[in-house]
């Protein structure tokens, strides 16, 4: 899930069954977040816990973009699986090097013979209009 609107110091939701990896957006400024707009940001996983000797976190960065984990089966070819965030244009944690990084990241997973699996919020930009109500 994207845009899980946690604070570092919050316990995401529990569901019996299941290990929630998450990566919450660090507040550093409250000043920056517009004052008629909720805490939002932040990347969320719920894997299964048949799984959890597989999953692994690979990468996570410290904006709550993006978490990778690794799906790892003995003799399989690795999954690295990527949660993205992309913040809605307008916002003040915009990342102009958001897709920078991730091309990166990209890269170093080919370097490890992985396949990806990018799931993702992009709040796509397909217009001049904003995309969200005020």
């Amino acid at each position: 899930m994207t845009e899980t609107h946690l604070f570092p110091d919050e316990t995401p939701l529990h569901m019996p069954g299941f290990q929630c990896l998450h990566n919450p957006r660090c507040v550093f400024d409250m000043s920056s977040v517009r004052a008629a707009v909720k805490h939002s940001g932040g990347v969320a996983i719920f894997v299964n816990d048949s799984w959890s000797n597989c999953v692994s976190l690979w990468k996570q960065n410290t904006d709550g973009t993006r978490l990778w984990l690794q799906f790892q089966h003995s003799g399989a070819t690795p999954l690295f699986l990527a949660i993205v965030y992309s913040p809605p244009k307008g916002s003040p944690h915009v990342d102009e090097s958001l897709f920078d990084n991730i091309v990166a990241e990209v890269d170093m997973i080919q370097d490890l013979r992985g396949n990806i699996l990018l799931t993702s919020d992009f709040n796509a930009r397909t217009s001049a209009t904003d995309n969200y109500v005020d």
